[in-house]
């Protein structure tokens, strides 16, 4: 099983302010960074709208916009690929949710089972379109409130260093793959869009999966016999 990344090509990312980052400040403040934020190195809203999939299987347990934040969206990771992470992180933890904020769009629902490559999102502005575009990504290992900001004080960074781990630190640490994202295909018929093609293929072995984000066309293409995403 191949984990992803949460965006393809990940080499055309960067992060644009680090876990516990000391130069993030809002409003004058410095304010303790949960998580990290992903960029395309083409700056600007370049990434505006696109797309987001999964990095692990699990269960989809928010899915909505909130406050600030924008659309979010957190996977609570099943547990044995929970098991693999603990694994290569050397810890057992009480869970492993990943979430994903700022988003411009949400195509999964709160109960959702997704698998590592699902598409579940674009990346957006923040609620009110107060920032540039960019993927907020966060990895908890207690189960806590999706809505939870970000504090300035001591105790909000023991807070975060309890609960929260540097989503940076685990992708160098676990193989991830950019193999399986919904990839951009402009110019295709549109009459295809948002709609799954099953059977395309002579031997019927395949399934053609498509969607629409914003102006953006995707599709991927999948083995039926679960010989993995091609």
């Amino acid at each position: 099983m191949e984990f992803a990344y949460p965006s393809r090509p990940y080499s055309d990312f960067y992060i644009a302010a680090g876990f516990l980052d000391p130069n993030y400040i809002i409003g004058g403040r410095l304010r303790h960074h949960k998580g990290i934020d992903l960029n395309l190195k083409t700056g600007g809203d370049s990434d505006l709208g696109y797309p987001l999939q999964s990095m692990f299987p699990g269960t989809v347990v928010c899915a909505e916009p909130i406050r600030s934040w924008g659309g979010i969206v957190m996977v609570r990771t099943s547990r044995w690929a929970q098991k693999i992470v603990e694994e290569h992180i050397e810890t057992t933890v009480e869970v492993f949710d990943v979430q994903y904020a700022h988003l411009m769009q949400i195509t999964v629902s709160e109960g959702d089972l997704v698998n590592s490559g699902d598409h579940i999102g674009s990346i957006g502005k923040g609620g009110n379109n107060q920032y540039l575009a960019h993927l907020h990504l966060e990895m908890r290992v207690t189960a806590l409130n999706a809505s939870e900001g970000q504090g300035s004080d001591d105790e909000a960074k023991q807070h975060v260093e309890r609960h929260y781990l540097d989503p940076e630190k685990v992708m160098n640490i676990i193989p991830f793959s950019d193999y399986g994202n919904i990839m951009p295909q402009r110019n295709l018929e549109a009459r295809v869009r948002g709609v799954s093609i099953e059977g395309d293929y002579s031997d019927g072995s395949k399934e053609i999966v498509t969607n629409i984000v914003g102006d953006k066309f995707y599709y991927r293409s999948r083995r039926l016999d679960g010989g993995g995403i091609s």
